[in-house]
């Protein structure tokens, strides 16, 4: 993603560096986002996978995959104009994928 880093904080930046975000501390220690230990939670090849990703406002966020919590991130902020850190409560969705080809079905979004 291209981003920034402010001591131990990344935050999106448009124009900014590619950054590779695992592996960057030690055991991940320092970070505010959470990976879970690696589980068998995809599905076999030509069956589709369901990915979920619950967001709580901009206190965190949790992803699912096929009813499996693999991923959190929790204090979701960005850098405003004027420097000043702004919780990260609105703004667009995006979906990637990173190294496969990807395509999508039946995409539902729901306030909760």
């Amino acid at each position: 993603s291209p981003a920034e880093m402010d001591g131990t904080a990344f935050y999106y930046k448009p124009d900014g560096a590619i950054v590779q975000f695992s592996g960057i501390f030690p055991n991940d220690e320092g970070s505010k986002r959470a990976n879970y230990t690696s589980v068998a939670a995809t599905k076999p090849h030509g069956e589709w996978n369901l990915a979920e990703v619950v967001v709580h406002g901009a206190e965190r966020a949790e992803y699912y995959l096929n009813g499996k919590l693999v991923s959190e991130v929790t204090d979701m902020r960005f850098l405003d104009a004027d420097g000043e850190w702004q919780p990260l409560s609105f703004g667009q969705i995006s979906l990637q994928a990173e190294w496969a080809e990807l395509q999508y079905r039946t995409i539902r979004i729901k306030p909760l």
